[in-house]
């Protein structure tokens, strides 16, 4: 049954079955890529309080999590996971966790407001609208050495930072896992970047 247009359907498919590897090997390389940039800088980052500017960036939100009424650790996972899994995010992709910073003022380390992912300009087409931005701006920063139980302890030394320095505060504390248990078997030494909004220009 050879000839020449079926020929061609048959290199046409065999084109649209390349492209579509091409992808899947790409999204595997900018992880990759990814992973060994985050890793990285977290070995060479430094753990003081710190002011910094921040490029206006794209991000992912998962739902609104603040009126959640179960605070526990299991459930916020729990959220993790299908927030990864609904949006073909690996879990040795990053995903980042924000919560208000009147609820760090109060104590309240476990209200989170919104789990997210950074998006490059083609990812931000497909978003659709949980497409969020966050400003440009400078942010109090602070890398984190320990289980995340302990995060409240660089919380707590931040908001210190900001009283003693006058540093006024804008709505969002950003976690950014950098060193987690795929590439960290003790969780002593995991590391987490933690990033405070502020009203400061740029």
């Amino acid at each position: 049954n050879r000839t020449p247009p079926l020929f061609l359907e048959l290199l046409a498919e065999k084109d649209r079955e390349l492209e579509r590897e091409i992808q899947r090997l790409r999204h595997i390389r900018r992880t990759v890529s990814n992973m060994r940039r985050l890793t990285a800088g977290a070995l060479e980052e430094g753990g003081d309080v710190r002011l910094e500017s921040r490029p206006e960036t794209a991000l992912l939100l998962s739902e609104d999590m603040e009126n959640s009424t179960d605070r526990s650790f299991a459930t916020f996972m729990e959220q993790y996971v299908a927030f990864s899994r609904e949006n073909h995010v690996s879990m040795q992709e990053f995903v980042g966790n924000m919560i208000t910073i009147d609820n760090l003022k109060r104590q309240d380390y476990l209200t989170c407001s919104h789990l997210f992912v950074y998006l490059d300009g083609t990812e931000e087409m497909a978003a659709g609208p949980r497409l969020s931005r966050r400003p440009a701006g400078r942010f109090l920063c602070a890398r984190h050495t320990g289980p995340y139980e302990t995060i409240p302890d660089t919380y707590r030394r931040m908001l210190a930072y900001a009283d003693e320095h006058a540093v006024p505060l804008g709505k969002y504390a950003y976690e950014e896992y950098l060193i987690a248990d795929i590439a960290q078997r003790d969780a002593a030494g995991y590391v987490t970047r933690l990033l405070l909004e502020t009203t400061l220009e740029p």
